[in-house]
């Protein structure tokens, strides 16, 4: 579990990176997984997640809060990895520059920003 103190920190160093940022695209889950939730179908996190800019980053608790525009949240918790690759750097498996990986085992899934802000 993300302890509080853990989660201020990550917000903190996340909200330094990302604050400002506008999603330019969204690739979900591409692989079926049976001890996963979703908060409706994960198709159409795309249409809901691109264009949104990120204004802050917060830590509540055991969660890390992505706040967006249009009153968009993103909440990432415990077992999920977040990675930033910054301009250049390409994504391992999808080839993709500038992005925000958030990986576990309950979840997989990238945001992907435009190269120049």
């Amino acid at each position: 579990m993300i302890e509080i103190p853990e989660s201020a920190i990550i917000s903190r160093q996340a909200a330094g990176v990302l604050t400002g940022r506008r999603i330019a695209e969204v690739i979900p889950a591409t692989s079926p997984h049976k001890f996963t939730w979703y908060n409706g179908d994960p198709a159409g996190y795309p249409e809901v997640l691109e264009g949104r800019s990120i204004e802050t980053v917060d830590g509540h608790g055991a969660f890390i809060d992505l706040v967006m525009d249009k009153d968009t949240h993103l909440l990432i918790s415990d077992g999920t990895i977040m990675r930033y690759g910054q301009a250049g750097e390409l994504h391992p498996c999808i080839g993709r520059r500038e992005f925000f990986g958030v990986y576990g085992s309950d979840v997989w899934g990238n945001l992907c920003f435009p190269e120049r802000i």
